[in-house]
């Protein structure tokens, strides 16, 4: 298990990017050199005495080793925690920009379609405006009074087309008036 230890505490000691975290690598580092000195003192304990381990080596495995050893787990357990807690932190912040990010595309989805119907309300009207007093002029002398303007409020062909109906219709009260005349003179 060494190799695998040793690659991962490489690992994370290439990669310390959260507050606190250099000081636990350091202290795992201390606790690990720690470890395997005292292991190689028990190790030199049972190569000299050429028997299992007897009650030296296993008081001081006791003592020394199985301490060193859970301190080193629990440094690792620390090294995790930290790095999960950060990990956890980083996904609230993500998910609360995406919420934010969400609430926001709506709101301007919502403020784009309203200025968008707003927009088309306006154009319509602007185009049907100069439409209906066409219509209401041709009531006009379709009813028989002549004598209707309608005013030209632009220069474009809406404008034109209004200078063209008030044209016809003062030619159509011409005519009207000579043809009363006429029939007057007739009489």
């Amino acid at each position: 298990n060494e190799m695998t230890f040793m690659e991962w505490f490489a690992r994370a000691k290439d990669n310390i990017t959260i507050a606190g975290e250099d000081t636990i690598i350091c202290r795992i580092g201390s606790e690990y050199k720690n470890y395997l000195t005292q292991f190689e003192k028990l190790r030199n304990i049972w190569d000299n005495s050429g028997v299992p381990i007897d009650g030296i080596a296993k008081t001081g495995y006791k003592n020394d080793i199985f301490k060193t050893s859970a301190n080193l787990c629990s440094l690792c357990i620390s090294l995790r925690e930290l790095n999960q807690k950060t990990m956890f932190e980083a996904s609230d912040s993500a998910f609360g920009l995406a919420r934010n990010a969400m609430i926001s595309m709506i709101f301007l989805g919502l403020f784009t379609i309203v200025v968008g119907i707003g927009f088309s309300l306006f154009l319509s009207n602007l185009i049907t405006r100069p439409i209906r007093r066409l219509i209401g002029g041709t009531h006009e002398i379709a009813g028989g009074n002549y004598s209707v303007s309608i005013p030209e409020l632009s220069a474009d062909e809406f404008g034109q087309l209004t200078g063209d109906f008030n044209t016809m219709a003062k030619k159509l009260k011409s005519y009207n008036d000579m043809n009363i005349d006429r029939l007057l003179s007739e009489r």
